[in-house]
């Protein structure tokens, strides 16, 4: 066990099966005993012990700083930072400019959110790579704004396909939220598709890495 990098000492158990619904960080088994005090934060798992100077050297470190040896048998990251999540992958969310986004076909920012009128079959998409996100869990949030027809999904792009979320179903101003977990091939673009009959606007687009999985 370390604290701040430090080890106060070791210990061996044998671990029978593990059965629970729920993975419980900072509190007892039960959910209202034994409640940690301090902070946590890039909450990991790895399928393999550390060493003294891994555990050092991964403390003040992002997920990108995680590689080589050290990112070897690591199954899970949480980064748990300021929102609770990983950094926004996207550039200018809030569509205050053109920065960041292809407009593509009817879509247009305007007035501070990305509308589309037409109510067209197409998508509007990131400019440059947000990265691969191959095995990595995302969440997607954005505000969906005056609406009176169809839905749009998160796309993610492949190598000769794409992978899509759910679409909303529901018409007025809402806020969606949606977890996906990413197949391999992603190339790093992520974009928003409309069903045919898409009429409203996009606001507060965010994009941010819930945890890596093996």
């Amino acid at each position: 066990t370390y604290i701040d990098g430090v080890s106060i000492g070791t210990s061996t158990q044998a671990l029978g099966a593990i059965n629970c619904d729920d993975l419980v960080i900072g509190m007892g088994q039960d959910k209202s005993t034994s409640g940690f005090q301090g902070n946590l934060k890039n909450f990991a798992i790895w399928n393999r012990a550390l060493t003294a100077t891994e555990v050092q050297n991964v403390m003040y470190k992002t997920y990108a700083e995680v590689y080589g040896r050290l990112a070897s048998g690591l199954v899970s990251w949480w980064a748990l930072d300021a929102s609770g999540l990983g950094s926004d992958l996207v550039v200018n969310g809030g569509f205050d400019s053109g920065t960041g986004w292809d407009e593509r076909d009817e879509w247009e920012i305007s007035d501070g959110v990305m509308s589309q009128t037409s109510g067209v079959n197409t998508y509007f998409a990131c400019t440059s790579t947000i990265g691969d996100l191959s095995g990595m869990t995302v969440q997607i949030n954005f505000d969906v704004i005056n609406c009176t027809a169809g839905g749009v999904a998160p796309r993610f792009f492949l190598s000769g396909t794409s992978t899509y979320g759910p679409y909303t179903s529901q018409t007025g101003t809402f806020s969606v939220q949606q977890n996906l977990t990413i197949v391999a091939g992603h190339n790093g673009l992520f974009g928003l598709n409309a069903q045919s009959s898409f009429v409203g606007d996009i606001d507060n687009l965010t994009v941010k890495i819930i945890s890596v999985n093996d």
